[in-house]
């Protein structure tokens, strides 16, 4: 499983058809405007293939500790479907090493 980063621009719209503004961080603790997107994605190793399972919209500064479970989810959630996650790879940013300090990993 892999965890990149993309910026995206920053700004709140309504969406006319659902009358609901979006535009706004959606990982759960975070508010402002999203100026990132955060996406979860699954890939295999013996065969090729990639999915996206899941993607938030993110602001500058993101707790890293609320990414821990949200991982530990996505890999319960795969072992339900005897999907058997054997590595998560992430980049090294502050939000990231947060998240592996919560897990208890060690650099």
């Amino acid at each position: 499983m892999s965890l990149p980063w993309t910026s995206i621009t920053a700004s709140v719209e309504l969406d006319n058809r659902t009358g609901c503004f979006v535009g706004d961080v959606t990982l759960p603790g975070h508010y402002d405007a999203a100026t990132h997107a955060l996406v979860f994605m699954l890939g295999g190793v013996t065969t090729r293939w990639k999915q996206t399972v899941a993607y938030y919209l993110t602001g500058n500064s993101t707790d890293g500790s609320v990414l821990a479970d949200i991982v530990v989810q996505i890999i319960d959630r795969c072992y339900d479907i005897v999907i058997n996650v054997i590595c998560v790879t992430s980049d090294m940013g502050s939000a990231n090493k947060a998240m592996w300090k919560k897990t208890g990993y060690r650099e």
